[in-house]
């Protein structure tokens, strides 16, 4: 059985009002955690190499494309 990511021990990361050194620190130490961290908005995926495999794989795509389908825009 699969495991909810709201049951995931994850660090919290809020990068809202940091300096860049300061959220580039911040995010290596919930790197060092785990490969995804609770953000304001969700979470977000910690590793360079994880993104990639998540953006290659077809079971998952953005919704911003389904925008004008969902305001009733037609071709």
């Amino acid at each position: 059985m699969a495991t909810s990511v709201y049951e995931l021990d994850l660090a919290d990361v809020d990068l809202d009002g940091l300096e860049r050194a300061a959220a580039i620190e911040a995010m290596a130490v919930a790197r060092q955690r785990h490969w995804l961290a609770r953000v304001p908005f969700g979470f977000g995926v910690t590793r360079y190499e994880d993104v990639t495999a998540i953006l290659r794989d077809r079971r998952f795509h953005s919704a911003l494309s389904l925008l004008p389908q969902m305001a009733g825009i037609e071709d």
